[in-house]
């Protein structure tokens, strides 16, 4: 019997909402071959674009297809949305905008239904449970074949540190599962401004192909944070954007675009944020010399640029520090939760002084 599914478009997006915590969960996702084929994915174009706390994913594939033209049953994945106050074994459908899909140049229907009421549930070893999956018919013609599609899913958001992080996941590592086991040509470009970091794991041996184009910074290396067995690159954007290019990738992880917060990864104000709900502990190990250089870390992080050359020195070494002349050194530029800790740190300085 003839196959009649060549490739999965595979959309994670989980919206989950744990009391307490606050979590939220969001996943976007990769085209991948549900079943043995020769198709080969020559070409991968992956555009990441930030808007107002969602991230827009543009994406264009080239496929090779060396045998006669067909015409398969497509889908698009997409797991249930739950959140609290819903009862066992309500369901509902995820939270997911603006999806569109061409192929070869014409703009495609699809109908959305859950996974197991339709054939695509004969793809998976195990159940979806309720996952809904958006499907079509498109045909794969002899030779190249494009295939753009596009949607949009909301940041994801955990509790932790001074106000908690938001990120984007990507799942990369189907790209594996075409008839050439790669992607041919990958083009990863992500438009999201302010501090971030990607994980460079899902190609350590190129993790010199980033390049930034605009206004910014990218480092592989930060100094402040505690050293991790995770590499990762770390970038902040004024204006433009990152990109990475690479032949012949083989994924072996996926994506993660998180949000970074400088309080939480810079040691001496990490220690005091700290110390304000457990007693003090830690501050005993603080010197004046701590204190003056967590106080002027608060006016780095936006981009005061010191007459002390000393502390030019210092935070320039940071990826986050990029001086800027019309930046004043008022209080008043701090943000609710820099303003605490900068009050904070003056207090704590008054205190040691007077012990020294």
């Amino acid at each position: 019997m003839k196959k009649n599914i060549i490739a999965i478009l595979i959309q994670m997006i989980s919206l989950t909402i744990i009391a307490n915590d606050g979590v939220i969960n969001s996943y976007g996702g990769n085209i991948f071959c549900a079943k043995e084929t020769r198709i080969e994915l020559r070409k991968e174009r992956l555009t990441f674009k930030e808007q107002n706390g969602q991230m827009l994913v543009e994406v264009y594939f080239e496929f090779y297809n060396p045998d006669e033209q067909r015409i398969e049953d497509v889908g698009f994945i997409t797991p249930p949305h739950f959140e609290p106050g819903m009862e066992d074994g309500e369901v509902k459908h995820q939270n997911l905008s603006d999806f569109t899909v061409n192929v070869n140049g014409e703009d495609l229907e699809y109908k959305v239904s859950k996974i197991n009421e339709t054939e695509f549930k004969s793809v998976f070893d195990r159940p979806m449970y309720d996952s809904f999956v958006y499907y079509f018919k498109t045909t794969f013609k002899n030779g190249i074949n494009i295939i753009k599609h596009s949607y949009v899913f909301k940041a994801s958001f955990t509790t932790g540190g001074v106000s908690g992080y938001s990120y984007y996941d990507y799942k990369l590592t189907t790209g594996k599962n075409w008839a050439n086991s790669e992607i041919g040509d990958f083009e990863l470009k992500i438009e999201k401004k302010g501090l971030f970091t990607v994980p460079l794991n899902f190609n350590a041996e190129q993790i010199n192909n980033w390049s930034l184009v605009g206004e910014g910074k990218i480092a592989t290396e930060d100094y402040s944070l505690e050293k991790s067995n995770n590499k990762l690159l770390y970038v902040n954007i004024m204006n433009g954007y990152v990109i990475y290019k690479c032949k012949n990738l083989k994924p072996n992880y996926n994506l993660s675009i998180q949000s970074y917060n400088p309080i939480d990864n810079f040691d001496v104000l990490k220690t005091i944020f700290w110390s304000s709900m457990n007693g003090g502990h830690g501050l005993d190990e603080l010197s004046s010399k701590d204190y003056r250089i967590g106080r002027n870390a608060l006016f780095a992080m936006h981009g005061y640029k010191f007459k002390d050359k000393e502390l030019r020195d210092y935070f320039s070494k940071y990826f986050w520090y990029t001086p800027n002349d019309i930046i004043s050194g008022n209080v008043e530029i701090l943000d609710y939760q820099q303003k605490q800790l900068f009050d904070k740190i003056v207090e704590l300085e008054k205190e040691n002084n007077r012990k020294e």
